[in-house]
């Protein structure tokens, strides 16, 4: 079975230009299904945020039609012509737990060529212009029910697991819900949870390298869990993590809207890298900051824990959500189920 995915962007309640991009495709492979799913927020003022997010699409659409392909026949080749042959695959099996763990690393080191060429050509881009332009990115690469994220910036990944029995029985169980994810949170928050900063010019950032193992966050209902896969590369985010600040003091703290790294705005970047297998019928949802700025982690659960779940329709409703909020960002969102 193929993917299920939509996508919506929107300009946003302020700003004039829309300097998000967004990238979905997906390939039939002798591995099972295949795609990359991409989100891109652009910083740069005028038309630039806009250049540095396309140019980054763009890369990564020609890595799809062009890279993976060819690592996928040596993979098949080499490590998995035994199981290919004997139908494993053809069936929508996984190969072998060593023979996946290479065929992911050597996605991950192809995919840390290819994004580090495209901030080169970014920045040198900027040098000969006498402008200054980046842009994050969050991609998504999924072969069967295994994950690749590669991440740089703050635009997020999450992964809704569904289960059987999942949804609100009742139009009265999903108000309590959606009650309930607006109230104030008693527990502790990790440093993912915290809103994530509106970004500054790529002048103002910060480059780092750094590694951080991604927040997690399980709901008390043992049926759906939303888990945020990737770790916002912000100043306060930093800064909370190492203790330096509590996460109350981060939301007022004004370096809130500092970021550590983008892609086109310093001369080494470090991509960091998450992994993982996906249960059947997960939901991957990608953002750029500005959607979830508004949007709670408990509301996700609530809004795409549905059996009946129309992903367009679902996304806008969350977009327009967003906006009636007072949220001034760019906003973009992609989706997709896995079978």
């Amino acid at each position: 079975m193929a993917f299920l995915t939509a996508y919506h962007t929107d300009v946003g309640i302020k700003k004039k230009t829309n300097q998000d991009g967004l990238l979905i495709k997906t390939a039939a492979t002798p591995l099972g299904q295949v795609g990359v799913f991409v989100v891109c927020d652009g910083m740069g003022g005028l038309s630039h945020g806009e250049l540095a997010s396309a140019t980054v699409i763009r890369g990564l659409s020609q890595w799809f039609d062009n890279d993976l392909p060819s690592l996928l026949r040596t993979y098949i080749e080499q490590a998995g012509q035994k199981e290919v042959t004997s139908g494993s695959m053809l069936a929508g099996n996984q190969p072998s737990s060593g023979s996946t763990n290479r065929l992911t690393e050597e996605i991950q080191t192809a995919l840390e060529v290819t994004i580090k060429q495209l901030n080169e050509k970014i920045l040198q881009y900027g040098e000969r212009q006498n402008v200054k332009l980046g842009t994050t990115l969050t991609a998504l690469i999924i072969i069967n029910h295994t994950y690749t994220i590669a991440h740089v910036g703050d635009s997020r990944v999450y992964c809704i697991a569904q289960h059987s029995g999942a949804e609100p029985n009742s139009l009265e169980e999903e108000t309590q819900l959606l009650q309930e994810a607006r109230q104030p949170q008693q527990h502790e928050e990790t440093p993912s949870q915290q809103q994530p900063a509106t970004k500054l010019q790529p002048s103002q950032l910060e480059a780092i390298s750094h590694q951080q193992q991604p927040a997690v966050l399980t709901l008390d209902r043992p049926e759906t869990a939303v888990t945020q896969l990737t770790t916002d590369q912000t100043l306060v985010a930093r800064e909370v993590a190492r203790g330096n600040i509590t996460v109350e003091q981060a939301k007022i703290d004004p370096r809130r809207n500092v970021l550590l790294q983008c892609v086109g705005a310093t001369n080494e970047i470090e991509v960091e890298f998450y992994t993982g297998e996906s249960l059947p019928h997960s939901i991957f949802v990608l953002c750029s900051d500005g959607f979830c700025h508004e949007i709670s982690d408990d509301e996700l659960k609530v809004h795409f824990s549905k059996k009946d779940l129309q992903l367009k329709a679902k996304i806008v409703e969350l977009v327009d959500l967003v906006k009636a909020r007072g949220e001034v960002d760019n906003i973009s969102v992609v989706a997709v189920k896995v079978p």
